[in-house]
């Protein structure tokens, strides 16, 4: 048996005004769970912020100066793992494998880029209602490695 697994993230403009030259990033990934939890966090977030910069770069290098957020506006994208194997899904429900999901924005005249990163706790069932997924912040990226 194999399952589709859809993730949507959304980002909001709560501010004041609107916002000018906005670029964002959304990256998520199921990875095997380390046994230096701390580490392994850092590291996925290290490497999602990589990506984003790099994303970044690139967006910069093909002319795209960003888009405007309307207050109270947002942008989403849905990240679908196809084919899911019923294994890693058990997997996920054992602990043995964690999904990460990463949002990223920055735009003009911020005091600094949107940098969050979560990780999903591991389900009690796959009776997935009532709010019954819970999200953890990953622990920060080492200072150096920014």
């Amino acid at each position: 048996m194999s399952d589709n697994l859809s993730i949507s993230l959304w980002i909001r403009n709560d501010g004041d005004t609107p916002v000018e030259g906005e670029v964002h990033y959304f990256e998520a990934s199921i990875v095997a769970v380390e046994r230096d939890l701390l580490s392994q966090e850092q590291k996925i977030h290290a490497q999602f912020v990589s990506n984003a910069l790099n994303f970044n770069a690139d967006q910069i290098g093909k002319g795209f100066a960003g888009r405007p957020i309307g207050k109270g506006q947002g942008v989403w994208q849905t990240m679908t793992f196809p084919h899911l194997p019923q294994e890693r899904i058990d997997e996920i429900l054992k602990g043995q494998q964690r999904i990460f999901i990463y949002a990223w924005a920055r735009w003009r005249d911020a005091p600094h880029d949107l940098d969050r990163c979560f990780y999903l706790q591991r389900p009690e069932s796959l009776e997935l209602k009532d709010n019954s997924l819970i999200w953890h912040l990953c622990a920060d990226v080492p200072t150096q490695a920014k």
